[in-house]
Parts: structure tokens; C-alpha cells; sequence
């Protein structure tokens, strides 16, 4: 006989007697229920926050900075961009 089928067989005989561990049995799976739902909220909302946030800081800075390459990590540069006329042309 399948294993499976006889744990349910007996559970299911040993529940139909209302007995404290069906009642523990009930708020488990209603705990199992509700911290599942509570994990799948969080996740949307932490997603949707990220997206937020990405968004804000892309349409303050923009997707592409362009800026001289130089050691320090300011964010004010000393040496401007120098285009030439050629690259200019192209703008």
C-alpha cells in the first residue's frame, strides 16, 4: 500500500473526531497562509520601490553621464570637456 495514502487515511480518521490536533493542525496551515501572503506583499512591494527609486535618480541624473576621466572622486571637475570642431559638428 501507497505510503502516502494510508498517513492521509489515518489523519483524515483521526480528524473526524475533532480532536486538539486538527485545532493545531487548522491554525498551522492558517499561519503557514498568512506569513506566506505577508512574504509575497513584501516582495511586490520591495520591487516596486526599487523601480521607484531607479526611476527617480534616472530622471534626475539621466542614463548616460559624460565626464573627464581623473583620479579624485569629486564631483566637480577641474579639467572640462575639450571638443574638438569635428566632434562638435556631430552634436
Amino acid at each position: 500500500m501507497n505510503l502516502t495514502y494510508l498517513l492521509a487515511k489515518r489523519l483524515k480518521r483521526n480528524n473526524s473526531h475533532n480532536n486538539i490536533s486538527s485545532q493545531i493542525i487548522k491554525v498551522a496551515i492558517l499561519a503557514l497562509t498568512i506569513s506566506v501572503t505577508a512574504i509575497i506583499i513584501s516582495i511586490t512591494t520591495g520591487k516596486g520601490l526599487q523601480q521607484t527609486i531607479e526611476n527617480k535618480v534616472t530622471a534626475f541624473n539621466g542614463n548616460i553621464i559624460i565626464s573627464t576621466f581623473d583620479n579624485n572622486n569629486s564631483q566637480l571637475s577641474l579639467n572640462p570637456l575639450e571638443f574638438d570642431k569635428e566632434a562638435k559638428s556631430l552634436l
